[in-house]
């Protein structure tokens, strides 16, 4: 996205209660949405500088605010007064007590593994880990040469750039849009050919041999 595109994020169950509506400001983009968790993975980047506003200022709002569409009411007004240039302190003080959900993070039993596991299982059937495209650079930095193997239901695959690289019903994986290891089988559901599911763990070796 262009730099500081506005986003709105409107998963909101909690709409009309007392979570609260807020603007995360971050050095490359605006996020407006509720307080609820939904921006946790954002705090947690440490690529960015970060600061929260809680949406208060009802100048900014639509004229009559309702208990079930904060999405319409609250969020895209705030969002439009934004790209018109208001400065975001004019839409309310600075939080630090956001709400902040815990997603497990990958980790290095030794230097040349990285351990994981399943966080998600989308429409398609893919498994997305919480393996980061960092943490296997982290990995080819140790040997620029080497090869990775992924280990996940104790079956041993390899990385591969897209889907369509392969033609046949293994299971393989790739680095997705958003720059997590993915378990994938070419068009197919590799969560039942598999039976991967949410919390199964995953792991990545670095191999000398190329």
């Amino acid at each position: 996205f262009p730099p500081k595109t506005v986003h709105v994020v409107v998963v909101d169950p909690g709409v009309g209660s007392n979570r609260r509506p807020i603007l995360v400001i971050t050095d490359h983009a605006y996020f407006i949405g509720p307080d609820n968790g939904v921006f946790s993975l954002i705090y947690s980047s440490k690529n960015e500088t970060l600061k929260v506003i809680h949406l208060t200022s009802e100048h900014y709002f639509m004229p009559y605010k309702g208990p079930t569409f904060h999405g319409r009411d609250i969020f895209a007004p705030s969002a439009a007064w934004l790209t018109k240039g208001i400065e975001p302190a004019k839409f309310g003080e600075a939080i630090t007590d956001y709400v902040t959900l815990h997603f497990p993070s990958a980790s290095r039993p030794e230097e040349k593994t990285v351990e994981g596991e399943v966080i998600y299982i989308d429409c398609f059937g893919n498994a997305i880990t919480n393996i980061k495209a960092l943490d296997l650079n982290m990995l080819y930095s140790i040997n620029p040469e080497g090869k990775l193997k992924i280990i996940a239901k104790e079956r041993h695959t390899e990385l591969r750039s897209h889907y369509s690289q392969v033609q046949d019903k293994g299971l393989y994986a790739l680095v997705n849009s958003t720059e997590y290891l993915e378990l994938f089988t070419y068009k197919g559901n590799a969560s039942l050919a598999f039976d991967i599911k949410v919390g199964d763990i995953v792991r990545v070796i670095l191999s000398d041999l190329k």
